[in-house]
């Protein structure tokens, strides 16, 4: 027989053993002890006890409890049989639902383990196999599964948990009261999912991506269609670009959080319209920038001071402009970084980037950040690219030109000399050819200090004749101060502190063209070294005179310089320093006039070299100025090479050679032996001779100039015959006034054919008619002299000798006669 075990109560242990009274065992208090068997040992059915009154509210509990077990999972309620005997007997199967099978059910429902729906059907079964008809078929229950519940239990309680992370807010006042403000830091993640499972599920999303199929035809677009979505959006970024930019120059104190608007669209990331609303925005706020900062330094000022609320207002809008401009300026330089990319777009914003940087420096040289500008601009000035070095260097040739304090021009040959110390000297001659635009020769600090002393006794003899009151003498001391501030306002300084500043410039120069030109003399730089010094030679030492005219005669001796323009420009650079305060100094440079005369012959004379200016203003200086200290026969050797040179010179040259050869006839009254053909000579001119003193050159005739005289270009014929006439002041043949004050170099300019032009035009040829033996009418302003030589040439060239006939009469050997009255040829 089945044994029957004993039931449990569905209520929680801790209340079990009050609401029942039992034993450990299950044993009820008055009763004895129940054999979980129905039927006795004999085979005789004993008589069940009648339940005490303590059972009977146990069980009527036990009843609803399974009632609510019943509705909670949709089963049939039955009715109350309480006190009832079982129909077939004592032994019949009772209809009591077991309590503990039905929780397990109920747990197992929860979980989703099993179906609900399928009870009636398991009962059905049972009650064919034998069981009772209305009797279930009860799952064991088994002690294994409850202690997996009490682990899953235990495992979820020790499971890390992650809360959300608040953070607690300042509270704002309102006209309700505080109110407190908190913000979400940090959302809780999802517990529930395993590591395993999301590694898992990365693994099926790569999968799913990876054999993903292609989008279908009809999502791809055409190019029409990608350039009007690129189109609109660039029109829209141009709308809002100039509604921001209009409203920020309309009202600037009010709206100045458009500049930060602006700095947002600088900064654009979409890839199809980047580079192009990139440089709408830097473009519209460098031009903000110059309608709004000013020409000075302006300081950022703290607001937590109780001030009005004018002020306040200024100083916000002051702070805006510096913040601004620092973020604009950060922005360009980091585009910038693209100079050398290989991408066409990104370079090309880096090139417009740059090219804003450029004019920041110019325009705001005295404003805030203007060092960090000089930092970040000097070092493109050797970048590979020849644009990016012009960009640059254009732009600090202007600020040397426009910087009238020196401050910023210090700062920017300071940052040049560390820049070609760093490279160790191997760099472009770019860098050492900006400190020629430096304009220390133009300033004359001498001029403003007399000006200065003029107006301040001016102001002196004033106040002696205009006995001024107590309440003048304060005001004049107002406007001093005041006077004092605008000079600062507008970065004007004392000429005092711009002399230092002169002074520090010339010693960074100086020793940067001392170096390269003593430790490497044939470096590329030394082009642009011998220039410097050429120029800046007045303002040297005189304790270095001796050292450099050494250090140059070396030079030119050794054939260290490689080029004729190097040579000309170190003797420029010589003569230059001997003209000035070197006049002092007992130094001969016999040796340098012959380097001169050698290197005429190799100059180039084209347009498009410039070696033939510094040959002129190298003999400006060496015939001209130090014109008490040359012997005549060198005189007399450089005119004879100049006329040379203007023989065989285009036009441009040819006249400004003519000139030079005015200019030293003027000067000198040497060079009339040149003109005189009456003059007796006393040896041979030997222009393949180098040195000037002993090539004869007073032996010979200015002949060139009658071959300039029927020169194409009608200001030749004009100064060769000017020069020819010895240079008369009056007169038919003198200059007129526009060219008798142009300098030699002054008239090369004046005729350059750099724009393909001749200067005046050539006239055309005219038709040429047969000569007749008449001769000409004497045009105005033609000398009797220069008639002859004409009538003289006509003749010698009409006439003819027939040379058949005269070798026939040779042969017979009777005289040949000459043709138009000249006499026999050959004579005798």
């Amino acid at each position: 027989m089945m044994k029957k075990k004993g039931k449990k109560s569905i209520l929680p242990k801790s209340k079990k053993s009050q609401s029942s009274g039992k034993a450990k065992h299950g044993r009820p208090p008055g009763g004895a002890p129940r054999r979980p068997g129905g039927a006795a040992k004999g085979g005789g059915r004993r008589q069940r006890r009648a339940p005490a009154d303590g059972a009977d509210d146990e069980l009527q509990q036990r009843q609803q409890r399974i009632e609510e077990l019943r509705r909670s999972l949709g089963m049939p309620a039955r009715a109350a049989r309480a006190g009832a005997e079982r129909p077939g007997g004592p032994d019949a199967p009772s209809d009591e639902v077991d309590t503990e099978g039905l929780e397990h059910l109920l747990k197992a429902a929860k979980r989703g383990h099993i179906s609900l729906m399928e009870d009636e059907d398991s009962g059905e079964e049972g009650a064919a196999d034998g069981a009772g008809p209305g009797r279930r078929k009860r799952p064991r229950a088994e002690d294994s599964s409850s202690s997996e519940d009490e682990d899953e239990e235990r495992e979820y309680e020790q499971e890390p948990r992650s809360f959300p992370v608040v953070r607690d807010l300042l509270p704002i006042k309102t006209k309700v009261g505080v109110v407190k403000r908190k913000m979400l830091v940090k959302t809780p993640e999802d517990p529930d999912r395993p590591q395993e499972e999301e590694q898992d599920a990365q693994e099926e999303g790569e999968e799913d991506t990876q054999a993903a199929p292609p989008p279908p035809a009809d999502a791809t677009r055409s190019v029409a269609e990608i350039y009007a979505e690129r189109r609109a959006k660039i029109d829209a970024a141009k709308l809002r670009i100039g509604l921001l930019s209009r409203a920020l120059l309309e009202t600037p104190q009010e709206k100045f959080d458009n500049l930060y608007r602006l700095l947002d669209l600088l900064a654009e990331r979409d890839p199809a319209v980047m580079v192009t609303v990139r440089k709408y925005a830097a473009a519209s706020l460098l031009e903000v920038f110059k309608d709004l900062l000013p020409g000075y330094r302006l300081q950022e000022h703290d607001l937590t001071q109780k001030l009005k609320k004018e002020t306040i207002a200024t100083y916000k809008y002051e702070n805006a402009l510096i913040n601004s401009y620092k973020k604009y300026l950060i922005k360009l330089e980091e585009y910038t970084k693209a100079l050398g990319s290989d991408q066409t777009p990104l370079k090309g914003l880096a090139m417009f980037c740059l090219d804003c940087m450029c004019q920041c420096l110019v325009r705001f040289r005295d404003f805030n950040f203007a060092s960090n500008l000089v930092g970040a601009l000097v070092p493109h000035t050797s970048h590979r690219d020849e644009a990016v070095r012009a960009a640059v260097s254009a732009a600090i040739r202007t600020v040397f030109a426009e910087d009238r304090s020196a401050e910023r021009t210090l700062e920017i040959v300071r940052k040049l000399s560390q820049l070609i110390k760093a490279k160790q000297f191997d760099c472009r001659r770019d860098i050492t050819d900006l400190f020629l635009a430096l304009r220390i020769k133009n300033v004359d600090l001498d001029r403003e200090r007399d000006a200065d002393a003029k107006a301040k006794k001016f102001m002196n003899f004033k106040e002696k004749l205009k006995a001024m009151s107590r309440k003048e003498r304060k005001r004049s001391k107002k406007l001093e101060a005041l006077e004092r501030e605008l000079m600062a306002t507008r970065a004007e300084e004392n000429k005092q502190d711009k002399q230092k500043r002169h002074s520090e410039i010339l010693t960074v120069v100086f020793t940067v063209y001392f170096k390269i030109l003593r430790q490497l003399p044939r470096s590329a730089l030394m082009s642009s070294v011998l220039e410097g010094l050429a120029k800046f030679a007045h303002m040297i030492n005189v304790d270095f005179f001796h050292d450099l005219v050494d250090s140059f005669h070396g030079l030119l001796a050794s054939g260290t310089l490689q080029t004729t323009r190097q040579v000309l420009l170190c003797v420029q650079t010589v003569f230059v320093m001997l003209s000035g305060q070197g006049e002092a100094i007992n130094i001969d440079p016999q040796r340098f006039y012959g380097h001169c005369y050698r290197a005429l012959n190799d100059v180039c004379l084209e347009d498009t070299s410039d070696e033939f200016r510094i040959a002129l203003s190298s003999l400006d200086v060496m015939l001209i100025r130090r014109r008490k200290k040359i012997s005549p026969q060198r005189v007399l050797s450089f005119t004879k090479r100049l006329a040379s040179l203007a023989l065989r010179a285009p036009h441009p040259a040819a006249a400004a050679a003519l000139m030079m050869i005015r200019a030293l006839s003027m000067v000198h009254s040497c060079t009339s032996r040149l003109l005189d053909t009456e003059s007796v000579a006393s040896g041979l001119y030997r222009p393949e001779v180098d040195d000037p003193e002993y090539c004869g050159a007073g032996n010979t005739l200015l002949y060139e100039l009658t071959a300039l005289r029927r020169s194409y270009h009608q200001p030749v014929r004009t100064l060769a015959a000017h020069v020819m006439l010895s240079c008369p002041v009056q007169g038919d043949f003198a200059l007129p006034a526009a060219l008798r004050q142009q300098s030699a170099t002054d008239i090369l300019d004046m005729y350059s054919t750099a724009e393909m032009r001749f200067t005046p035009a050539v006239t055309p040829p005219s038709i040429v008619k047969k000569r007749s033996r008449k001769a000409r009418p004497a045009a105005a302003g033609d000398s009797q002299w220069l008639l002859d030589q004409e009538t003289a040439a006509g003749r010698a060239s009409e006439a003819r000798v027939d040379f058949a006939s005269c070798l026939r009469a040779d042969s017979t050997g009777t005289a040949c006669a000459g043709v138009s009255g000249r006499p026999e040829w050959p004579p005798g």
